[in-house]
C-alpha cells in the first residue's frame, strides 16, 4: 500500500521476512504520530545516520500495565518509576545476573541502594543519597572526602599525603 500526499509518499508492505514495513519514502523524513492534542511520538532519522524514537514533551513510556513507566519530567531529569510492590530498578551490563546497580523498591516500604561492583568509583563534586539502606559489595572509593551528615552534624574523612583525617564538624562532640 503507498499513500501519496502532494509530494509525500509512505508505503506499507509485507515482503520483508520479520513483518511488516512502515516507510517514509523520502529521505531524511520522519514518521510522526499525532493525536488529537498534537504530536505525541516519532521515529525520527536524527543527523542522517542515526534513527532514533522520540517522544514529545513529557510523554510516558509506560510498560505493562502502567506500573512501571518512565518520562522527561519537564525539569530535565529522566524519571523511572516502578510501582510493583517489592519491584526494583536495575541497571545491568552484559547478561541478566550482572546487576551493578539495585534500587529496592521493598513491599514494606524499607527502601534501598544496592551497588554490586569490585570498585566504585565516584567522581563528583556531590553525592546526595536519601535512602534507609545503601549497600556497596567490595570497595567505596571516594575521589577526596567522605562526607557524613548534613547541616551542622557532618563527619568527613578525608585522605591527603597519606595521612588520614576524620573530622567531627558537630560542636563540642565526639569521634566515637
Amino acid at each position: 500500500v503507498t499513500i501519496v500526499d502532494g509530494s509525500d509518499s509512505l508505503s506499507i508492505h509485507g515482503d520483508h521476512a520479520d513483518g511488516i514495513t512502515i516507510k517514509n519514502e523520502f529521505e531524511d523524513r520522519d514518521i510522526i504520530f499525532e493525536i488529537e492534542t498534537d504530536e505525541v511520538m516519532r521515529l525520527e532519522q536524527a543527523d542522517g545516520s542515526d534513527e532514533a524514537l522520540r517522544l514529545n514533551g513529557t510523554n510516558w513510556i509506560r510498560f505493562g500495565d502502567d506500573d512501571i513507566s518512565m518520562r522527561n519530567n519537564g525539569a530535565e531529569n529522566l524519571v523511572v518509576r516502578n510501582f510493583l510492590s517489592g519491584g526494583d530498578i536495575l541497571f545491568r551490563v552484559e547478561d541478566v545476573g550482572n546487576d551493578i546497580l539495585r534500587l529496592n523498591g521493598d513491599g514494606d516500604g524499607a527502601h534501598s541502594v544496592e551497588i554490586d561492583a569490585t570498585t566504585l568509583d565516584i567522581d563528583v563534586t556531590t553525592v546526595d543519597i536519601d535512602a534507609a539502606t545503601t549497600d556497596v559489595s567490595n570497595n567505596l572509593l571516594v575521589g577526596d572526602t567522605l562526607t557524613v551528615g548534613a547541616g551542622d552534624n557532618i563527619l568527613t574523612v578525608s585522605q591527603a599525603n597519606g595521612d588520614v583525617f576524620i573530622n567531627n564538624n558537630a560542636n563540642n562532640k565526639d569521634i566515637v
